[in-house]
């Protein structure tokens, strides 16, 4: 007689984690995580913030042109987003952040940042809309690690513009921390960089 030994994913998850478990293979969230540890983490999960402020500011920025002030003095600002140019470079930055169903979501734990590259096609309904701003845990590999005092990680490392400088982005710096747009984004400045304590990991599971 045949038997068959069938596994849902979910079991086979299980297993892995049991067998990581029993070989003392996993950390928590502490300070004693390397590069290729094993991590089960938990936290309040977002989606990547300049995706979120890019994809924002393309409204505004039709906005803008839908109602166009005739005559008069524009501001510096106001120019910059009818600006065509500068609207084909923020469409180029977000194809880039999403480049083949890659996305970046940042889990905020009690101690640390953590930049979890994720592909939309492992999501139900390949969207990665129902785990955003929840409190999920997440069992992965790490693959790089940012000390308070170290320079921070990157959302544009995938991207075109990772070659660039930020003073080389200064008309989007400009745009994104002008005074006129703080009533739409309140205090808080973009930035493209996660600064530490912080790491990078690739998830195996994100479950609650």
């Amino acid at each position: 007689m045949l038997i068959l030994d069938l596994h849902t994913t979910v079991s086979l998850f299980q297993k892995f984690r049991s067998i990581l478990e029993e070989n003392k293979l996993i950390k928590g969230d502490s300070d004693t995580i390397v590069e290729g540890d094993f991590v089960e983490l938990q936290g309040t999960l977002k989606t990547n913030p300049l995706i979120d402020f890019l994809t924002n500011m393309q409204e505004l920025m039709r906005l803008a042109t839908v109602f166009d002030e005739k005559g008069g003095n524009k501001s510096k600002t106001r120019k910059m987003m009818e600006n065509q140019k500068l609207n084909s470079q923020i469409e180029a930055l977000i194809n880039g952040l999403r480049v083949d169903g890659k996305k970046d979501i940042i889990c905020k734990t009690e101690s640390k940042n953590v930049v979890v590259n994720t592909d939309a096609k492992y999501f139900l309904n390949k969207s990665m809309s129902e785990i955003t701003d929840g409190n999920y845990k997440i069992l992965g590999k790490v693959t790089k690690i940012c000390l308070e005092n170290e320079k921070g990680i990157c959302l544009l490392r995938n991207t075109a513009f990772s070659k660039l400088k930020i003073d080389k982005m200064k008309e989007f710096q400009e745009l994104f921390n002008s005074a006129e747009l703080k009533p739409f984004y309140g205090n808080e400045n973009v930035t493209s960089v996660i600064e530490g304590p912080a790491m990078m990991v690739i998830p195996i599971a994100i479950y609650i």
